[in-house]
């Protein structure tokens, strides 16, 4: 499984999802993040939101459902999908067991790469996730379940 250092364009009509979560406070509170860019590096959409159970885990798994449900209504046929999550990644790229916590979220994952739509999912280190953090730092100064922006916020053209 490739790991990205940096973000790195896709290719041609492909559109790259990056994703990511946080979990700060006391009491701890969840935020996720996440935003598509086509080959160009093209800001598209963003989006963040607010999350009912303070657990990274879930909250990266959260930003990645709610991403690729974003990428399909927005008729993107071609996704590249970037987390800085090894384990979230390792889950979704190889399954569960039908008792573990998260096999409904992973099920409902594999139906959304079920579509007719090539995607992938894959790890990227923290500082090739940059842009998707910036996202999840509005969501932190949000109560939203879920905001949906479609020019890029100015802490990411600065």
């Amino acid at each position: 499984m490739p790991r990205q250092v940096n973000w790195i364009r896709p290719q041609g009509d492909v559109i790259a999802l990056n994703v990511d979560r946080s979990v700060l406070g006391n009491p701890q509170v969840a935020r996720f993040g996440g935003l598509c860019r086509n080959h160009n590096g093209a800001f598209l959409l963003g989006f963040y939101g607010a999350v009912e159970i303070s657990e990274v885990l879930y909250a990266e798994i959260l930003a990645l459902l709610k991403g690729l449900e974003l990428c399909w209504e927005a008729r993107y046929k071609k996704l590249v999908c970037y987390s800085d999550s090894l384990t979230m990644v390792n889950l979704v790229n190889n399954g569960v067991r039908s008792y573990h916590f998260y096999n409904n979220m992973i099920m409902k994952f594999h139906q959304l790469l079920g579509r007719d739509w090539p995607c992938s999912l894959n790890q990227t280190l923290r500082k090739g996730n940059q842009c998707a953090n910036v996202l999840v730092k509005m969501g932190v100064a949000s109560s939203c379940l879920l905001e949906v922006i479609y020019a890029p916020p100015l802490m990411l053209l600065e």
